[in-house]
């Protein structure tokens, strides 16, 4: 039966039977007559004929839904199954944005992969509003979220921290009349920028702005600080990945709110950088899986492994 499913399947991603059917190395007679079976044995049409692209009825809709949940159970027993063999196979997917992947993770996949060489990593870049549903779904088994953890979804702990700094383009401070409180990226890497003065909220009102995109976790605490402090922001451009909104900033388009961790490894000369006065800038990021089906040995080793290295790093900001 499960073989059926997936002709099925096929046939609703791929919207068509002649294009299941070269998917499936199966002539289109052959798929139809299969269907076709599989209709009368149920007592019930699963696909509607008269749409094009083919769609589902009530009931494939029904049929479709059961099928991904044995499919997702075919992959918890399959990765309970590679646990059996120490790690010498199975897979392990990461998703996160360009920030976690590129600049905060990148040595953890590096010293995974070396120890577990035999375990697949696929690493799925994707923005922040998308994770929920990837983890859900089964497309990614772990990622890094900063707001609070809820069900479906569990903690397994803090992974890192970081902290949200306006990054200014150097041509606005005369142009906006910005004090003199600003900080370079050496100033970040030498940690005493932590003594720096405040830029006042209102500035914030008088500088173009770049933000993250809703669904990011930046773009609601930009929001937030609005909202709290009762500021009218000059909002210039939305964009999705906060490394794109970091460099879009250093040619002079905007400020934006970054990280301390990003501006520390960026080679941009042209930006300064602002305190902001505000708690939503300690942000805490902690690793999530959901909390219901079964946790596969790799996600745990990677666990441990990110968590040593985050954490000596995190003593070194």
């Amino acid at each position: 039966m499960y073989n059926e499913m997936i002709y099925i399947y096929t046939i609703y991603e791929e919207g068509s039977f002649s294009k299941a059917a070269k998917k499936l190395y199966l002539t289109q007679s052959a798929l139809s007559m299969a269907v076709q079976r599989i209709e009368n044995n149920l007592n019930t049409i699963l696909l509607d004929r008269t749409k094009r692209p083919l769609s589902l009825t009530l009931a494939g809709e029904a049929y479709i839904k059961k099928y991904l949940e044995i499919s997702r159970l075919e992959k918890e027993l399959l990765k309970e199954l590679d646990d059996l063999s120490n790690l010498n196979k199975g897979e392990l997917s990461f998703g996160g944005s360009q920030y976690i992947l590129s600049y905060i993770l990148l040595p953890v996949f590096y010293v995974f992969k070396k120890k577990y060489p035999h375990i697949k990593l696929n690493i799925i870049e994707c923005s922040s509003d998308l994770l929920n549903s990837y983890i859900l779904n089964g497309t990614i088994d772990i990622c890094l979220k900063s707001e609070k953890i809820k069900d479906p979804f569990i903690n397994h702990g803090l992974a890192f921290r970081d902290t949200l700094i306006l990054a200014v383009p150097k041509a606005f401070i005369e142009l906006f009349n910005l004090p003199k409180i600003y900080f370079t990226k050496e100033k970040l890497l030498d940690s005493t920028y932590l003594s720096f003065k405040n830029l006042p909220l209102e500035y914030l009102e008088k500088l173009p702005l770049i933000i993250l995109s809703k669904g990011n976790n930046l773009y609601e605490i930009t929001k937030k600080i609005a909202t709290e402090h009762n500021l009218n922001l000059n909002i210039i451009l939305e964009i999705s990945q906060l490394v794109t909104a970091l460099h879009l900033s250093s040619v002079g388009l905007g400020a934006t709110l970054t990280t301390n961790i990003l501006a520390s490894k960026t080679f941009d000369n042209d930006l300064v950088y602002y305190k902001i006065d505000s708690l939503l800038t300690d942000r805490k990021f902690y690793f999530v899986t959901k909390s219901k089906g079964y946790l596969p040995k790799a996600t745990l080793k990677f666990i441990e492994i990110a968590q040593d290295i985050l954490n000596s790093n995190n003593r070194m900001l």
